[in-house]
């Protein structure tokens, strides 16, 4: 069993609203029951292109962020996104 949070990241929030969210999820979770898990759709963000967007979200969380290699581009074609995931904590195997 786990909790899967899904967010979205672009221009309306910040890399530190969604790892505060993030780690919300660890309360309702409990202390080593189940795991935490990251569903992320992480945008272009004005002159934040994704990679550098996809390295603030792992320096903050402190984790790896699994992206998609290919993005994708908006319908305007004005900007690119992709999918990525990250293990915000992992169950302990002694639950």
């Amino acid at each position: 069993m786990a909790v899967i949070e899904l967010k979205i990241l672009d221009e309306s929030c910040s890399v530190a609203d969604v790892a505060a969210d993030l780690f919300k999820i660890k309360k309702p979770a409990g202390p080593d029951m189940i795991g935490g898990y990251a569903g992320l759709l992480i945008c272009e963000k004005g002159n934040s292109p994704l990679d550098k967007q996809i390295k603030r979200l792992e320096e903050t969380l402190l984790r790896r962020v699994y992206h998609t290699w290919s993005n994708q581009n908006s319908a305007d074609h004005k900007w690119q996104w992709c999918f990525g995931c990250a293990a915000v904590f992992e169950r302990s195997s002694t639950a």
